[in-house]
């Protein structure tokens, strides 16, 4: 992207949340008059109900209160409701108006740290069938994000008497186990070749354009393990087709990697290139009930 492009694309970006803001601001307006004119009909209702409650009409008057008191209570009680989500709804647009999204750089910056806050995604499953799970494993396991650890929880019942439930147990309990295999082969090489990259950088023998050569390989590799992953997964359904398509080799065309300059080449760039999604730090973890 040249100098004007990312000019005009900055532009259009600053224009966009311009226009959000000015969004927000009329909403954030609208919503506090909203709350205002539900508080002043609240406090007219009110006193219209309790002046009609406290004035009796016949012998009966007691049974008129009453009956006035609990509509009121009811009137009341839809009114806390409108207000609780219109107050709600005050602070959601406030924190909305004073986020800022983060920068390509910073979320690049933070994948590329060796110091990035660990992250554990959980994900439950509780009678589920174990290919929902292990498309779940799989998508949590390739985000792109350096520390995190993937952990199974699994709430089946141990000791269920159903045949099909204990095949299904069994199937997810070993999910974990066969993701980390399939994983495995892509970690470990790409793990050789920043530790050959390392080597040959101490060594004071880097040739870029060698270097980029090797490079474009390991890039071409990861995508064709993607492909075949992608060729070997069962299609059901248009969700296996959605999961495909998801988690095929979305940026690791080796067209991509060739036309890089040879000055592109660094530890860093090259640890975060040579991972697929990263997967070589993520742990799958499984845990079972211990109860029921």
């Amino acid at each position: 992207m040249n100098q004007s492009q990312s000019a005009s694309f900055h532009g259009r970006d600053h224009g966009t949340h311009a226009a959000s803001a000015a969004d927000l601001r009329n909403e954030i307006a609208l919503t506090r008059i909203a709350i205002i004119v539900t508080l002043v009909a609240a406090l007219a209702s009110a006193a219209v109900i309790l002046r009609v409650a406290i004035t009796p009409v016949d012998a009966r008057g007691w049974v008129h209160t009453v009956a006035q008191l609990l509509f009121l209570l009811l009137v009341l009680t839809m009114i806390y409701g409108s207000c609780v989500y219109q107050f709600t709804r005050l602070a959601y647009l406030g924190r909305l108006l004073v986020h800022r999204r983060a920068s390509d750089e910073e979320l690049h910056r933070v994948y590329r740290s060796d110091q990035a806050p660990a992250v554990s995604v959980l994900v439950p499953a509780y009678k589920e069938e174990p290919d929902v799970v292990r498309k779940t494993l799989l998508s949590a396991a390739l985000q792109e994000y350096p520390n995190r650890r993937v952990v199974l929880l699994i709430d089946d019942p141990p000791h269920s008497t159903s045949a099909r439930d204990i095949a299904g147990l069994s199937a997810t309990r070993r999910l974990p186990e066969e993701i980390q295999l399939v994983l495995d082969e892509p970690r470990q090489r790409c793990d050789k070749a920043f530790r050959a990259f390392l080597e040959r950088q101490a060594s004071g023998r880097l040739e870029p354009t060698e270097e980029l050569r090797r490079l474009e390989g390991l890039y071409r590799h990861m995508g064709e393990w993607f492909d075949f992953q992608a060729a070997a997964h069962p299609i059901a359904d248009h969700v296996d087709s959605l999961f495909v398509e998801l988690t095929g080799p979305r940026g690791l065309s080796p067209r991509a990697t060739s036309s890089r300059s040879p000055t592109a080449v660094s530890p860093r760039g090259f640890r975060s290139r040579s991972r697929p999604s990263n997967a070589s730090a993520t742990r799958i973890s499984r845990t079972s009930p211990t109860r029921r």
